[in-house]
């Protein structure tokens, strides 16, 4: 067959499938098997698991359509028993011609890899498997629904062989294998309806879980069944009882009977369709026809015998449940009396051990400390709340025993009363008396009745329809509470107390006795058929949302026929949102964090979304049925009460449901809807129900807790909810007209007519009582309106100018409501309170009193009106137009008006009122606050002229024919807006605006929503709506206006303004856009997209289930259990169940933090050790972070936000923490957004460049994790470019809880600006930074200004590092004169600078007066003589006399600089404080080095490193070094660099004057003088560091030397390497330059020995000695081993590249001999790399080693070693098979001591 190639795809569930499949069950991989899969995956052609799924179903469909036989097409398949990829691809295109070759390769290989062998080849078997088991798997049809009962299965076996006479002849016309959907087809051509899950069924008989059934798995599936129901016994089945359903049918006899026609209409249908068979069809119908009638026909007979089969097996089940029952409650008895001794004896322990601790109490009171009182108080509390709790666990006991006994006293008399009639009835059969039997059928009748109507109450649910009943009466919780308690519902839910009464149900806490939890019980508090109706469309509704988390669950429901309506669900802890607002708005609780309201609403919203992708929507969304789960919990909400929701698709409902959801089936609309107020929210409000007649004062408190009855909450009622319940409950009622009220008997009279209301005086009056309109008057899009007619005026004759009658009519407008059908007051017009009246004699009145109008309207009304009234009389031919009457405050009086005219009163909505007459406009006044109170009514008074005035009842509205069209237009138009808006009432948009009103008040937590008066305005219009009857929206202007004004109030999104964040409210005002009908792009439709919108900008997402559950769901060890001591219960060992937490399958948000808090402070947390974290998301809040370190082990703060005894410790992708320094690079960090929370866990942090990481990102982000971070010590930030951007970050983070210590961040690219900030940073008392590095930036003269400001302040920095930063004098001195009043800087680094002479001056100057620094360094800043000088002056200060004599001493007059003379102070005046100074790499010269150590000879100090090197010192420089060293020091130095100054070894200047320091005190014999000579050698024999390597050294110079080392007594290091004439005869250049390289000469026959005379006298104090690059020859070499073998302190000889193999033979025997003795001395370390030697050297030397078994260092690399014995000592040589000797035993050497290779480094 022919079909279209299926398109493959690929998810990366599926790579990862692919990929698992090599894994075997130790864990190994195949990594040619893993080669293949990544192939496969990196391929486009790769094909699912699904495709391959669709590719072999349509392969099996097409063999079985087409009678094909598999044997035969795989017979040419698989001749060696596996399928090639040849024969796979011929096969296939068999069934799919149009397959590519890379598609058959890819299936080939996905069949590979699954296959069960593991080979990597396809066998035959498996292709089979395959082919037959298209779903590459178990089959998964019923999901977790496909548990089936066995009486299911049983019934379908029976009917089966009833049906068909036997299994065998079942399937006959079947293939042999069939599947799922031949399978549904087969059963319903039997006659079988939609009642069987026909997919439950087929995956109980489907055991192989091959997604096909052969005919010998159908037979012995179904078989045991039928045989089971065969070998029954037939007696048993006879003698047990029959159910109550079947008596309700009429009787055994009645059922017999009904079975006898039944036998009888299937046997007349058997015999006319197999005579119909017989005879053949008629000629003149159709064949097609005929068939098609007899197929008809079989299936009515088959549905015929299942119907007979089903009535037996029903009868037989009920026989069965009746004594499962019977048994069930025997059971529950006894347990019952089980439980209730066991509560019984545990209450009395209790009770016994409060009594023990009352006397303990009373004993010795006074004896007892008062800390152990409260604990004791406490525990007895405890123990007392305990006791209560047994009693009410043991009552409910009691009470359910009582049911259970009750329940089977009664069904044990039923059996004796069937019992009874069939012993009956078989003697009236042996007697055969007509009589006896008509006597006892009229007594099983008589009996059968009676216990029909006791029935009910016997049992457990009609008790608790008699206690509903009473309920319902009379409102008593407590009173049904104790009617109600211990009843067993269903046999298992047992009822325990009352938890809630709603307006139509009543909720039950109970226990479910199979499954030993706690549940809810809910059920209609009435029994009337809306009741019912109601609350089993709610009941369907949570059936079809059963998978939904945030939903109560249903464990429960009994069906739509069961005679107690009711439903079982989840037992809720928690409380519900609207409480939890309310304690917040009364104060008792703090409001709600932005993070938990941003939980809590998308939690919302995701149920919401839920409900909607099921065709679910809620309509009536609110704090009231959102219950906040108490947590830990697998959700944070439950969305709760659809008795209002709607269902889209009736499709997913049994048809027996689909009823309660039709249009009026009681859900949909009510009978009566009343506006009402939520009594539980609106308790504490102080004000009482508003009426439709309050103003807006009145309803504006109350308005957020309106309801409608059948519609919902009014306040999260979108505007096309409002529309749709407007239109949906308008009724045929006639539109409201204006009438006047009644008027009392005397001078004023009134009628009724059809369209006016006629009222008039029957004489003529100065004033009259006002009459006022029964209703409000009538609405108009621009405001409210009436108008009368003056019928009748009296004669102008009999009103004089100037009487008191020469006034008009008054008409206006009042807020009072009429009350008993008469007015409300009987006063004059112009005394009313809350009114505004126009009229007399042009006058304005308003509350009462007269007023002032502020008129606003045209200049010429008056004039017109005048105008049209003089032509209108002149027509009329009257001649009283010239009469003068008087005009008042308005400029014209009522009295003008004539017979016939029209006078209109409008109060607009511009808070003006308007007078017209006859449609013309005349006066206009302002009026404030006019719109601000409750509804207007007309307010009338007939007096002066008026006569008779007609009130007009529905008036066309003012102004002229053009203004009524334009006002029916604009009527039209609203009344449009309203029916397209009504027809999204249903849709889910409701409720995502509800949502959206929701989240308005979990964001806005601590204040009510603000009302807008348009709200208010519609509720009072809905009322007066409601009041009238409900007429027809579209003609009730005032419903109607109040509906379009509140949608164009939420469409502009007016609802939200200055209330709420800027985020927030911008995404709440998108989903008021939706309202709109032309709703831009940008609104927000959906739940979906508003929990995407809201979770972006609140930095939130959704928390799943599985994440909720996962820190139940981890394993752990089964837990000890230990007993408590003195007693025999079993406590289990919270240690022993300590788990690791595994959250590495998440990308942690906000949200899951937050969670992973709250179970870490909970009671489960407790047993979590460990947590392990992988990537988080990047947008989680620091402060959230930080809360979050705090719950975990390590140094990161107090842990106060964690209330546990043990924290849990906290992993990153496994590596624990805390640590030493950072497990991962910051690359990785900055991908899992985990950096924050990870440094403060780690001591040390090194960040190395990275390119790939933003550079800002990088700072902002090490600024975020500075920030109260309690951890980290050390931060080395060096080369990440951060900038002066940066720093802004950083120097934040120092001044907010950072605790750093140590912080480098050289080569940055810092400039003064980002220095500045820092250098603010630093200033603030909380920032304890200790080390500073600096080094290669741009910190320049300026930024040292601000380092200066700095160190004035600052109070912990202890180290400052500036090097090469191109600081030059200015800066230096800066620093210098900080230095003078900082007291913790102890080392400032300013090397490869530019101070210059007065930097370094002011530098050294500080160096006196500050006692903390210690460390100064100034090398490689080109420092000259005069820098020297300067130097000297400033670290000699008071002391320069001394200075100068000494320099006179050791240097030529004429070589002196000219320095400025400096007073000697009186007092002793301390030196520089310095402990360590270096001058390394400058330009000092001899006489600037001379100066600067011939002040420190003459200077108190406490210097003892001094570094000199590389700075061309000569003569006058050795001269004072070696005063310096003599017995007139102040200074005593410990480590002295002389490195690299070749003016101090040649012609042994430095050695001489060395020597001369050593002789000169041998002159003196005496004991003053060898005092003196104790002093005289006390500075030198500290020095312990001495470094002269490169001075040039020759022989002559060392033999100086040596008698000057009894000097250095203490000293324990000598370098003299690159001293290249120390081995050679003294060669004598008298034109030498000290810039002039010296050549290396060779060792001569004749060497000298003043090396070996220098060896001979070294201290025994020296551990080390450094002759490197000496050229000494193998000869001196040879003694120098033979000398320093004595010397039993060295540990240390450095003879690296001195020439050593350059020698005959015998010379190098007696090197290699006196190396190894020397081994056999106190050395550890040998270095005598890049000699030249060769095999027999190293030879030797290992088998030294090896001989003296101690691990000496030799360092053996850049010699001639041979690759054989490098390869020998590395372990890399190759295996051979024979050796040489040498090899061998070497070889045999290095395998029996393997340390040998680690000490012989080569």
């Amino acid at each position: 067959m022919r079909s279209a190639p299926l398109a493959p795809s690929l998810s990366r569930a599926e790579i990862y499938e692919a990929t698992a499949r090599f894994i075997t069950a130790v864990g190994d991989v195949n990594l040619q098997d893993l080669h293949d899969a990544m192939e496969l995956c990196a391929s486009s052609a790769f094909v699912s698991e699904d495709w391959v799924h669709k590719l072999f179903k349509t392969v099996s469909s097409a063999i079985q359509k087409h009678n094909k036989d598999l044997k035969s097409i795989l017979k040419s398949l698989g001749q060696g028993g596996t399928v090639s990829r040849e024969e796979l691809r011929t096969f296939l295109r068999q069934f799919q011609p149009n397959l590519c070759d890379s598609h058959i390769d890819r299936v080939f290989g996905f069949l590979c890899a699954s296959c069960p062998t593991g080979s990597g080849n396809l066998t035959l078997g498996h292709l089979v498997e395959t082919i037959c088991r298209p779903t590459l798997g178990p089959v998964q049809m019923g999901s977790n629904r496909s548990r089936l009962p066995l009486e299911d299965t049983s019934r379908l076996a029976v009917q089966l062989s009833q049906l068909c006479g036997g299994l065998e002849n079942a399937f006959d016309h079947l293939n042999p294998c069939l599947l799922y959907e031949e399978f549904c087809t087969a059963l319903q051509s039997l006659g079988f309806s939609h009642a069987f899950d026909f997919e439950k069924i087929f995956a109980v008989i489907d055991v192989h879980r091959s997604g096909r059934v052969p005919k010998s798995v159908f037979m012995s599936v179904l078989e045991r069944f039928v045989l089971q129901s065969i070998t029954e016994n037939p007696d048993r089945d006879l003698d047990a009882p029959k159910s109550s359903s079947s008596a309700k049918k009429g009787g055994l006899m009645d059922s017999d009977k009904f079975m006898n026609d039944m036998d009888d209409r299937l046997q007349y249908f058997r015999q006319t369709f197999q005579a119909r068979r017989q005879h053949g069809r008629n000629q003149h119908v159709p064949v097609a026809l005929h068939e098609e009638l007899l197929w008809e026909f079989q299936k009515a007979v088959n549905r015929l015998l299942v119907l007979e089969s089903e009535l037996q097996y029903r009868q037989k089940q009920e026989v069965r449940d009746d004594m499962h029952m019977r048994r069930g409650l025997i059971d529950q008895v006894r347990d019952l009396e089980a439980a209730l001794a066991r509560l019984t004896a545990k209450k009395n322990s209790s009770s016994a051990a409060h009594i023990q601790q009352e006397k303990v109490e009373t004993s010795d009171s006074d004896k007892i400390p008062e800390a152990w009182h409260a604990g004791y108080r406490e525990a007895k509390a405890a123990s007392m709340a305990e006791i209560e709790n047994l009693q009410k666990e043991l009552d409910i006991a009691k009470q359910e025993k009582i049911h259970l006994q009750l329940a089977l006293s009664q069904q044990e008399e039923r059996w004796e009363g069937i019992q009874a009639f069939k012993a009956i009835e078989e003697s009236q059969k042996k007697q055969g008396s007509s009589e006896a039997q008509n006597e006892s059928r009229v007594a099983v009748r008589f009996s059968g009745g009676e216990n029909k109507v006791t029935g009910r109450q016997d049992t457990a649910e009609g008790a608790m329809l008699d206690a509903l009943r009473h309920f319902s009466k009379k409102r008593n919780a407590d009173t049904f509470a104790s009617s109600v308690k211990g009843i067993s519902i269903a046999g298992r839910f047992i009822v325990k107390e009352v938890l809630a009464v709603e307006f139509d149900s009543i909720v039950l806490a109970c226990g479910d006795a199979f499954n030993m939890r706690e549940v809810t019980l809910k059920m209609p508090i009435t029994e009337g058929a809306r009741t019912r109706t109601n609350f089993l469309r709610e009941c369907c509704v949570y059936t079809v949302l059963s998978e939904v988390a945030e939903v109560q669950d249903v464990i429960h429901f009994p069906g739509l026929t069961s005679g107690l309506a009711y439903c079982v669900m989840e037992r809720l802890h928690g409380r519900l949102l609207s409480q939890h607002l309310q304690r917040i708005r009364t104060g008792h609780e703090e409001p709600l964090p932005a993070h938990a309201a941003a939980d809590i609403c998308d939690a919302m919203l995701h149920g919401l979304e839920a409900c909607h992708a099921r065709g679910v929507t809620h309509l009536d969304l609110k704090p009231s049925v959102i219950w906040e789960v108490a947590q830990p919990a697998g959700v944070v909400v439950k969305i709760l009460d659809f008795g209002l929701a709607r269902l889209a698709n009736l499709g997913v409902l049994p048809a027996d449901a689909r009823q309660f959801f039709r249009p009026g089936a009681g859900g949909s609309s009510e009978a009566n809807p009343q506006l009402q107020f939520d009594n539980v929210l609106a308790a504490e409000m102080p004000v009482a129900p508003p009426k439709a007649t309050d103003g807006l004062q009145a309803w504006m408190p109350l308005a957020p807790f309106a309801q409608l009855s059948g519609a919902g909450s009014c306040w999260y009622m979108s505007p096309s909810r409002w529309c749709g319940f407007a239109v949906a409950s308008r009724t045929a009622a006639e539109q409201p007209t204006m009438r006047l009220c009644n008027v009392p008997s005397g001078n004023l009279w009134l009628e009724r007519g059809p369209t006016q209301d006629i009222i008039g005086v029957s004489k003529i009056t100065a004033a009259s009582s006002a009459i006022q309109g029964a209703a409000v008057a009538m609405q108009l899009p621009e405001g409210t309106y009436f108008e009368v007619q003056l019928r009748k005026v009296w004669p102008s004759p009999m009103l004089p100018p100037g009487s008191d009658l020469a006034v008009g009519p008054a008409i206006g407008f009042t807020r009072i409501p009429p009350q008993s059908g008469f007015s409300a007051l009987t006063s004059k017009a112009k005394d009313w309170p809350l009114s505004w009246v126009l009229g007399y004699d042009g006058r304005f009145f308003h509350d009462g009193a007269e007023a002032a109008p502020v008129l606003n309207s045209p200049h010429f009304a008056v004039h017109e009106f005048r105008r049209h009234r003089d032509a209108k009389l002149a027509a009329a031919g009257s001649g009283d137009t010239d009469i003068e009457w008087p005009t008042g405050p308005l400029g014209w009086s009522f009295v003008e008006l004539l017979r016939e005219d029209t006078l209109g009163l409008l109060a607009k909505r511009s808070e003006e009122l308007v007078v017209y007459v006859n449609g013309r406009v005349v006066s206009c006044v302002s009026v404030a606050g006019l719109y601000d109170g409750g509804p207007l009514y007309p307010l009338l008074e007939i007096c002066g002229v008026a006569r008779e005035v007609a009130f007009v009842c529905s008036p066309a509205g003012p102004g002229g024919e053009e203004d009524r069209d334009e006002r029916l237009r604009a009527k039209d138009q609203l009344a449009a807006t309203v029916e397209s808006l009504a027809t999204r009432s249903l849709s889910s948009i409701s409720d995502v605006y509800a949502a959206a009103l929701v989240a308005q008040q979990v964001f806005q937590s601590h204040s009510l929503p603000e009302v807008p008066p348009a709200f208010v305005k519609l509720l009072i219009a809905t009322q007066l709506w409601l009041d009238q009857g409900r007429p027809d929206v579209s003609d009730h202007n005032s419903m109607l206006i109040a509906l379009t004004h509140w949608a164009s109030t939420v469409q502009k999104s007016q609802l939200f303004a200055g209330q709420l964040s800027p985020e927030i409210q911008e995404v709440l005002q998108r989903v008021l856009e939706s309202s709109n009908l032309q709703a831009g792009s940008t609104a927000i439709r959906t739940a979906e997209d508003f929990r995407a919108a809201l979770n972006e900008k609140t930095a939130c997402s959704h928390v799943p289930p599985e994440f909720l559950r996962s820190h139940i769901q981890q394993k752990a060890a089964p837990p000890a259990k230990r007993r408590r001591a003195g007693g025999s219960s079993e406590v289990e060992s919270m240690e022993e169940r300590s788990v690791l937490w595994d959250l590495t399958p998440w990308t942690l948000s906000a949200s899951h933090v937050r969670r992973v808090m709250v179970v870490l402070q909970s009671q489960d947390g407790l047993r979590i050790s460990s947590v392990n974290i992988g990537r988080l998301e990047a947008n989680i809040p620091d402060q959230l972070l930080l809360a979050f370190a705090e719950c975990f082990e390590g140094p990161s703060g107090c842990n106060a936000s964690c209330e546990r005894r043990a924290l849990p410790r906290l992993l990153f992708r496994d590596a624990p923490l805390p640590a030493e320094a950072c497990p991962v690079p910051l690359s990785k960090l900055v991908e899992d957004n985990a950096a924050v929370l990870l440094f403060h866990f780690v001591r040390c942090i090194h960040l190395q460049p990275d390119d790939e990481m933003p550079v800002r990102l990088s700072a902002k982000m090490i600024g975020s994790a500075l920030r109260e971070n309690w951890a980290l010590e050390e931060l080395k930030a060096s080369n990440l470019h951060f900038e002066d951007r940066g720093m802004d970050f950083i120097g934040e983070a120092l001044t907010h809880g950072c605790h750093l210590l140590r912080l480098e961040l050289a080569q940055n690219r810092i400039t003064a600006a980002g220095v500045q900030v820092l250098a603010q940073a630093m200033i603030n008392p909380g920032c304890a930074l200790r080390h500073l590095e600096l080094q290669s930036n741009e910190v320049a003269c300026a930024g040292c200004s601000f380092l200066a400001e700095m160190l004035r302040e600052n109070n912990s920095l202890e180290y400052l590092g500036l090097q090469h930063n191109n600081i030059a004098a200015a800066g230096a001195v800066a620093l210098g004169t900080a230095l003078i009043s900082n007291s913790c800087l102890e080392e400032l680094n300013l090397g490869r600078n530019v101070v210059g002479a007065a930097g370094a001056g002011a530098l050294a100057a500080a160096t006196r007066s500050n006692s903390c620094l210690l460390r100064l360094n100034l090398q490689d800043n080109g420092l000259e003589i005069l820098a020297g000088t300067t130097i000297a002056e400033e670290l000699s200060a008071g002391m320069q006399m001394d200075l100068d004599g000494l320099l006179d001493s050791v240097l030529p007059r004429q070589s002196l600089a000219k320095r400025s003379t400096v007073t000697r102070p009186k007092d002793g005046v301390c030196g520089s404080q310095l402990v360590s100074l270096n001058l390394r790499h400058n330009h000092l010269g001899s006489i600037g080095g001379a100066a600067v150590v011939a002040a420190l000879q003459v200077t108190r100090t406490q210097l003892s490193e001094l570094n000199l090197a590389w700075n061309g010192l000569g003569l006058e420089a050795a001269a004072a070094l070696a005063n310096l060293l003599g017995p007139h020091s102040q200074c005593i130095l410990t480590k002295l660099d002389l490195r690299d100054n070749r003016g101090l070894g040649i012609g042994g200047v430095l050695p001489k004057a060395l020597n001369r320091l050593t002789f000169a005190g041998k002159e003196a014999r005496d004991d003053q003088n060898e005092r003196r000579d104790e002093r005289r050698r006390e500075s030198a024999q500290h020095l312990q560091w001495l470094n002269l390597a490169n001075i040039d050294l020759d022989n002559e110079g060392a033999s100086l030397l040596a008698p000057s080392m009894t000097m250095f007594s203490h000293l324990e290091e000598l370098y003299l390497y690159n001293n290249v004439q120390l081995g050679c005869a003294r060669v004598s250049k008298p034109d030498w330059r000290p810039d002039e390289p010296v050549e290396r000469p060779k060792e001569a026959a004749g060497a000298p020995q003043g090396i070996c005379r220098l060896a001979l006298s070294l201290p025994a104090s020296l551990t080390k000695l450094a002759l490197g690059s000496c050229a000494l020859g193998p000869r001196v070499t040879t003694e120098l081993f033979g000398i320093l073998t004595t010397h039993s302190g060295l540990e240390h000889l450095g003879l690296c590249d001195n020439d050593l193999a350059d020698g005959d033979q015998a010379l190098l025997a007696q090197l290699h001999s006196s190396i190894c003795k020397f081994l056999s001395s106190s050395i550890k370390n040998l270095d005598l790399s890049l000699n030249n030697l060769g095999d027999e050297c190293a030879m030797a030397i290992i088998t030294t080693l090896a001989r003296e078994q101690r691990e000496i260092i030799i360092s053996f690399g850049a010699n001639k070693v041979s690759q054989t014995l490098r390869e020998l000592v590395l372990g890399t040589s190759p295996p051979k098979g024979e050796r040489p000797k040498v090899e061998a035993d070497l070889l045999e050497l290095l395998e029996t001591s393997p340390w040998l290779r680690s000490c012989f480094l080569i």
